[in-house]
């Protein structure tokens, strides 16, 4: 992510990772991470929880028109 936002810094959509539960906690470190911080990634990005994701799939599939959709089932390392 943060190779894809030094290269394109005017990227002007939300970032998502998804991640199984278990990795949950690697994922808050990393995006804590000064380099994630200094490029804002830790406002930028969100993560998914892969479960969660896969328990909401077909409402997701069957009624999200936005990417913001996806918000609601995220989680945001700022916010935390």
């Amino acid at each position: 992510m943060a190779d894809l936002v030094t290269l394109c810094p005017n990227l002007n959509f939300p970032l998502y990772i998804v991640v199984p539960e278990s990795r949950t906690n690697k994922v808050k470190k990393e995006l804590k991470r000064p380099t994630f911080k200094n490029l804002k990634l830790d406002k930028k990005c969100r993560y998914i929880i892969l479960e969660k994701l896969l328990e909401k799939w077909d409402v997701i599939r069957e009624f999200a028109t936005e990417p913001s959709a996806l918000k609601s089932i995220s989680q945001s390392c700022d916010t935390e």
